[in-house]
């Protein structure tokens, strides 16, 4: 008996509180539910705070390491790039490192941050068994400075379609591309 007083209180007290919310609702005039209405619709995902991606080429000597990373600054967009060479019997090859900053729009920058929101991920997981010996590994990682993601991908530009990388591998260019490095070339 006295458990079902128990959830009859309950049933009254839940009935009570959705009373009191649809009053609470009902009190506002139509003006107050129109911009509450715009103002959510244009609630748009926060773009990514960084975007760094890293090459690894196994065979390639001058341009063997790659980052990028890309910071929003105010009214423009830092990419900093960073090339090292690979060291071959205790000498760097011919070419010369770089570290340079490059400044782009922020609507490149959002047009990155689109790109990379629009990779199916799932997608990708099913063709993870693509491996080989020599090729590009692939390290793109986005998020805030304190919480991110980061995907390694061997050689992106491999059969890119039947591995659904297509997304991934045009987000790819996009980051060469505002490092001005040519993907051809680099990947």
């Amino acid at each position: 008996m006295k458990s079902k007083l128990k959830i009859l209180f309950i049933l009254i007290l839940l009935s009570a509180c959705n009373q009191e919310l649809a009053n609470i609702d009902s009190s506002q005039t139509k003006e107050e539910q129109t911009v509450s209405k715009d103002a959510s619709d244009e609630i748009e995902p926060a773009d990514f705070k960084k975007v760094k991606l890293t090459l690894h080429h196994s065979m390639r000597f001058s341009h063997k390491e790659v980052e990028i990373i890309i910071n929003p600054n105010g009214d423009s967009t830092n990419v900093r790039l960073k090339c090292d060479p690979k060291v071959y019997n205790g000498r760097k090859w011919k070419s010369n490192p770089l570290d340079t900053t490059y400044v782009i729009s922020n609507k490149d920058y959002k047009k990155i941050n689109a790109s990379i929101k629009s990779i199916n991920f799932v997608k990708m997981t099913n063709h993870f068994n693509t491996r080989g010996k020599d090729g590009t590994m692939c390290y793109l990682e986005f998020g805030s400075w304190q919480n991110s993601f980061k995907m390694t991908i061997w050689s992106p530009n491999l059969n890119p379609t039947k591995r659904h990388l297509n997304d991934f591998l045009k987000s790819i260019e996009l980051i060469l591309k505002a490092a001005q490095l040519d993907p051809k070339v680099i990947l």
